[in-house]
């Protein structure tokens, strides 16, 4: 079997996408989201009263957000996209991230969610994240 990357096109997710860090800031009126295990965003089941949000983090439209904390307990990666006309915002603890700007010609924002919100995908993040402790089962 040839795996040649010349023959096969195969490419680095990480060379598409980049990392986005905008926080709340002063706005401490906007909601508080989360993300559930369909991939979507869902409004946040945590007492929020008293809760200093600057620090959380914004989710531009186009831009997607990663929970890395329960993949393996849910062996699927909760990362959803925001495809609405507005921000949202996540815990400081989410990952977010876009397609980088001059890559946007060769990846559509909705085909990376349909492949990043795939069941095998979930599965493959899961595998990633019980193989550093495998020797210790």
């Amino acid at each position: 079997m040839n795996v040649n990357n010349e023959h096969n096109n195969l490419v680095r997710l990480g060379d598409y996408i980049e990392e986005v860090v905008s926080r709340v800031g002063t706005n401490n009126h906007i909601e508080i989201s989360g993300i559930n295990l369909e991939h979507g965003f869902i409004p946040t089941v945590a007492d929020m009263n008293g809760i200093d949000k600057s620090k959380y983090k914004m989710v531009s439209v186009d831009c997607f957000a990663c929970n890395l904390m329960h993949i393996g307990r849910d062996v699927k990666i909760p990362i959803a996209y925001n495809n609405t006309e507005k921000d949202i915002a996540v815990s400081p603890a989410y990952y977010v991230f876009k397609i980088k700007g001059n890559e946007k010609s060769k990846i559509l924002g909705f085909y990376l969610e349909m492949l990043l919100t795939r069941d095998e995908f979930g599965r493959l993040a899961w595998f990633h994240t019980i193989v550093p402790f495998a020797g210790i089962f």
